[in-house]
Protein backbone atom coordinates (compact mmCIF):
# COMPACT_ATOMS: atom_id res chain seq x y z
CA UNK A 1 0.00 0.00 0.00
CA UNK A 2 1.59 3.15 -1.20
CA UNK A 3 1.38 5.74 1.51
CA UNK A 4 1.96 8.94 -0.10
CA UNK A 5 -0.20 11.92 1.22
CA UNK A 6 -1.88 14.64 -1.28
CA UNK A 7 -4.17 16.34 1.06
CA UNK A 8 -5.54 20.03 0.35
CA UNK A 9 -6.62 21.74 4.09
CA UNK A 10 -8.45 24.96 4.90
CA UNK A 11 -8.51 25.98 8.71
CA UNK A 12 -12.19 26.24 10.24
CA UNK A 13 -13.12 29.21 12.39
CA UNK A 14 -12.69 27.19 16.07
CA UNK A 15 -9.56 26.51 15.20
CA UNK A 16 -8.40 29.77 14.10
CA UNK A 17 -9.47 31.26 17.65
CA UNK A 18 -7.11 28.46 19.12
CA UNK A 19 -4.88 29.71 16.66
CA UNK A 20 -4.93 33.45 17.61
CA UNK A 21 -4.92 32.38 21.33
CA UNK A 22 -1.35 30.47 20.96
CA UNK A 23 -0.14 33.04 18.53
CA UNK A 24 -0.37 35.51 21.20
CA UNK A 25 0.97 33.66 23.97
CA UNK A 26 3.79 32.20 22.40
CA UNK A 27 5.37 36.09 21.15
CA UNK A 28 4.34 37.17 24.15
CA UNK A 29 7.19 34.44 25.69
CA UNK A 30 9.58 35.36 23.88
CA UNK A 31 12.10 38.07 24.61
CA UNK A 32 9.66 40.77 25.42
CA UNK A 33 12.10 43.23 25.72
CA UNK A 34 13.67 42.98 21.99
CA UNK A 35 11.06 44.58 19.58
CA UNK A 36 12.62 43.01 15.98
CA UNK A 37 12.65 39.86 14.97
CA UNK A 38 8.49 39.01 15.04
CA UNK A 39 7.22 37.52 12.04
CA UNK A 40 3.59 35.81 11.63
CA UNK A 41 3.19 33.41 8.04
CA UNK A 42 0.86 31.07 6.38
CA UNK A 43 2.09 27.83 4.20
CA UNK A 44 0.75 25.12 2.97
CA UNK A 45 2.47 21.84 4.49
CA UNK A 46 1.81 17.78 3.79
CA UNK A 47 -0.47 18.44 6.99
CA UNK A 48 -2.48 21.22 5.34
CA UNK A 49 -2.40 25.23 5.66
CA UNK A 50 -0.58 26.31 8.40
CA UNK A 51 -0.11 29.32 10.47
CA UNK A 52 3.26 30.04 11.62
CA UNK A 53 4.54 33.13 14.30
CA UNK A 54 8.52 33.29 14.49
CA UNK A 55 10.97 34.73 16.10
CA UNK A 56 14.67 35.49 15.65
CA UNK A 57 16.30 35.41 18.87
CA UNK A 58 20.15 35.53 17.91
CA UNK A 59 22.42 35.49 14.53
CA UNK A 60 21.58 31.70 14.03
CA UNK A 61 19.12 30.71 15.71
CA UNK A 62 14.92 31.29 15.38
CA UNK A 63 11.92 30.02 16.79
CA UNK A 64 8.59 28.88 15.33
CA UNK A 65 5.36 27.77 16.57
CA UNK A 66 2.72 26.29 13.78
CA UNK A 67 -0.86 25.02 13.93
CA UNK A 68 -3.46 23.63 11.67
CA UNK A 69 -6.78 21.63 11.81
CA UNK A 70 -9.02 20.35 9.28
CA UNK A 71 -11.77 18.33 9.20
CA UNK A 72 -14.39 16.93 6.50
CA UNK A 73 -17.30 15.05 6.98
CA UNK A 74 -18.58 15.61 3.35
CA UNK A 75 -17.63 11.91 1.89
CA UNK A 76 -16.77 8.87 3.16
CA UNK A 77 -18.48 6.06 0.42
CA UNK A 78 -16.87 4.13 -1.72
CA UNK A 79 -18.51 1.59 -4.34
CA UNK A 80 -15.87 -1.08 -4.60
CA UNK A 81 -15.87 -4.86 -4.31
CA UNK A 82 -12.30 -5.10 -3.19
CA UNK A 83 -10.74 -3.24 0.15
CA UNK A 84 -10.19 0.36 -0.91
CA UNK A 85 -6.39 0.73 -0.77
CA UNK A 86 -5.03 3.77 1.14
CA UNK A 87 -4.15 5.10 -3.22
CA UNK A 88 -7.92 4.91 -3.92
CA UNK A 89 -9.19 6.57 -0.29
CA UNK A 90 -6.90 9.44 -1.31
CA UNK A 91 -7.11 10.06 -4.98
CA UNK A 92 -10.96 9.31 -4.94
CA UNK A 93 -11.44 11.69 -2.34
CA UNK A 94 -13.92 9.51 -0.48
CA UNK A 95 -12.56 9.28 2.57
CA UNK A 96 -13.44 11.41 5.68
CA UNK A 97 -10.80 13.38 7.16
CA UNK A 98 -9.80 14.35 10.44
CA UNK A 99 -6.55 16.28 10.87
CA UNK A 100 -4.61 18.36 13.33
CA UNK A 101 -1.33 20.04 13.52
CA UNK A 102 0.79 21.94 16.05
CA UNK A 103 4.50 22.23 16.19
CA UNK A 104 7.44 24.11 18.14
CA UNK A 105 10.24 24.52 15.94
CA UNK A 106 14.26 25.60 16.41
CA UNK A 107 15.77 26.66 13.58
CA UNK A 108 19.55 26.82 13.34
CA UNK A 109 20.71 28.95 10.13
CA UNK A 110 24.87 27.84 10.42
CA UNK A 111 26.11 30.48 7.68
CA UNK A 112 23.49 33.18 8.95
CA UNK A 113 21.96 33.45 5.73
CA UNK A 114 18.61 31.60 3.81
CA UNK A 115 19.72 27.84 4.52
CA UNK A 116 18.56 25.88 8.34
CA UNK A 117 18.31 22.81 9.73
CA UNK A 118 15.41 22.29 12.03
CA UNK A 119 14.50 20.08 15.09
CA UNK A 120 11.25 20.20 17.50
CA UNK A 121 8.53 18.59 18.67
CA UNK A 122 5.47 17.98 16.70
CA UNK A 123 1.65 16.28 17.56
CA UNK A 124 0.19 15.48 14.57
CA UNK A 125 -3.63 13.19 14.21
CA UNK A 126 -4.35 12.34 10.65
CA UNK A 127 -7.00 9.88 10.39
CA UNK A 128 -8.97 8.27 7.34
CA UNK A 129 -11.93 6.56 7.43
CA UNK A 130 -14.28 5.24 4.53
CA UNK A 131 -17.87 3.52 4.61
CA UNK A 132 -17.77 1.38 1.57
CA UNK A 133 -21.39 -0.26 0.12
CA UNK A 134 -19.72 -2.73 -1.99
CA UNK A 135 -20.11 -3.52 -6.07
CA UNK A 136 -23.18 -6.51 -5.43
CA UNK A 137 -20.47 -7.94 -3.48
CA UNK A 138 -17.96 -7.70 -1.22
CA UNK A 139 -14.21 -9.65 -0.80
CA UNK A 140 -12.99 -10.48 2.72
CA UNK A 141 -10.62 -12.37 3.77
CA UNK A 142 -10.81 -14.05 0.04
CA UNK A 143 -14.08 -14.57 0.83
CA UNK A 144 -16.85 -13.15 -1.23
CA UNK A 145 -20.14 -12.04 0.08
CA UNK A 146 -23.08 -11.05 -1.35
CA UNK A 147 -25.17 -7.74 -0.97
CA UNK A 148 -28.20 -9.54 0.22
CA UNK A 149 -25.05 -10.49 3.75
CA UNK A 150 -23.28 -6.98 3.77
CA UNK A 151 -25.16 -4.26 3.71
CA UNK A 152 -20.98 -2.16 4.00
CA UNK A 153 -17.73 -2.51 5.31
CA UNK A 154 -15.92 0.12 7.62
CA UNK A 155 -11.76 0.85 7.17
CA UNK A 156 -10.16 3.18 9.26
CA UNK A 157 -6.35 4.35 8.97
CA UNK A 158 -4.97 5.96 11.83
CA UNK A 159 -2.07 7.07 10.29
CA UNK A 160 -0.67 9.13 13.45
CA UNK A 161 -1.67 10.58 16.69
CA UNK A 162 0.13 12.07 18.82
CA UNK A 163 3.82 13.87 20.08
CA UNK A 164 6.56 13.14 17.88
CA UNK A 165 10.43 14.96 17.18
CA UNK A 166 10.39 16.25 14.18
CA UNK A 167 14.12 16.68 12.03
CA UNK A 168 14.50 18.55 8.92
CA UNK A 169 15.94 21.39 6.58
CA UNK A 170 14.89 24.28 4.71
CA UNK A 171 15.27 27.30 3.75
CA UNK A 172 13.86 31.30 4.83
CA UNK A 173 15.24 33.90 2.71
CA UNK A 174 14.51 36.83 5.34
CA UNK A 175 16.08 35.35 7.92
CA UNK A 176 19.12 37.95 7.59
CA UNK A 177 16.50 41.27 7.30
CA UNK A 178 15.15 43.39 10.02
CA UNK A 179 11.44 43.74 8.65
CA UNK A 180 9.37 42.34 4.98
CA UNK A 181 8.82 39.52 3.13
CA UNK A 182 10.20 36.25 3.54
CA UNK A 183 9.59 32.62 1.35
CA UNK A 184 10.41 29.49 3.12
CA UNK A 185 10.14 25.39 2.71
CA UNK A 186 10.89 22.89 4.79
CA UNK A 187 11.52 19.26 4.00
CA UNK A 188 11.76 16.75 6.86
CA UNK A 189 10.00 13.86 8.67
CA UNK A 190 8.42 12.77 11.88
CA UNK A 191 7.53 9.44 13.00
CA UNK A 192 4.40 7.99 12.84
CA UNK A 193 2.49 7.83 16.24
CA UNK A 194 -0.26 5.28 16.80
CA UNK A 195 -0.35 4.31 13.43
CA UNK A 196 -3.54 2.07 13.58
CA UNK A 197 -5.99 -0.10 10.75
CA UNK A 198 -9.25 -0.73 12.28
CA UNK A 199 -11.53 -2.96 9.53
CA UNK A 200 -15.74 -4.17 10.51
CA UNK A 201 -18.31 -5.30 8.19
CA UNK A 202 -21.90 -4.39 8.61
CA UNK A 203 -24.95 -7.08 8.21
CA UNK A 204 -28.20 -6.45 6.41
CA UNK A 205 -30.27 -6.36 9.10
CA UNK A 206 -32.80 -9.82 8.39
CA UNK A 207 -29.70 -11.67 7.23
CA UNK A 208 -28.75 -14.82 9.54
CA UNK A 209 -27.03 -14.73 13.12
CA UNK A 210 -24.73 -17.93 11.53
CA UNK A 211 -24.25 -15.94 8.01
CA UNK A 212 -23.48 -12.29 9.92
CA UNK A 213 -20.96 -14.13 12.40
CA UNK A 214 -19.23 -15.51 9.37
CA UNK A 215 -18.99 -12.31 7.98
CA UNK A 216 -18.18 -10.07 10.84
CA UNK A 217 -15.10 -13.19 11.75
CA UNK A 218 -13.68 -12.62 8.58
CA UNK A 219 -13.61 -8.47 8.80
CA UNK A 220 -11.56 -9.74 12.21
CA UNK A 221 -8.95 -11.64 10.16
CA UNK A 222 -9.06 -9.19 7.60
CA UNK A 223 -8.16 -6.48 9.69
CA UNK A 224 -5.24 -8.78 11.32
CA UNK A 225 -3.61 -8.86 7.68
CA UNK A 226 -3.72 -5.12 6.86
CA UNK A 227 -2.13 -5.05 10.12
CA UNK A 228 0.75 -7.03 9.31
CA UNK A 229 1.09 -6.59 5.53
CA UNK A 230 1.58 -2.57 6.54
CA UNK A 231 3.92 -0.63 8.66
CA UNK A 232 4.03 2.74 8.50
CA UNK A 233 7.11 4.59 10.95
CA UNK A 234 7.31 7.98 10.05
CA UNK A 235 5.61 10.42 7.90
CA UNK A 236 7.08 13.61 5.71
CA UNK A 237 6.56 17.23 6.35
CA UNK A 238 6.89 18.80 3.00
CA UNK A 239 6.20 22.66 2.08
CA UNK A 240 6.36 25.91 1.36
CA UNK A 241 5.11 29.24 2.51
CA UNK A 242 5.73 33.33 2.87
CA UNK A 243 5.57 35.45 5.67
CA UNK A 244 6.16 39.00 7.33
CA UNK A 245 8.55 40.23 9.80
CA UNK A 246 7.86 43.36 11.62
Amino acid sequence: MDLTLLHIFAINSVSLKKVSLYLFLFLFSLSPMQAMGFELGIGVRSVGFTLEAGHKFSDNFNARLGLSQFESRDNGNANVAEIPSLNDIIFSQSANIELSHSSILIDYHPWQGDFRFTIGITDNKIILDVVNFGDDKFVINDRVYSDKVLESTDLRLQLTDGISPYFGFGWATGFDKEKGFSFNGDIGFYYAVNFDIEFSANCIKYVSQLKCANAKRNAKKEELNLKSDNELFYLPMIGIGFSYKF
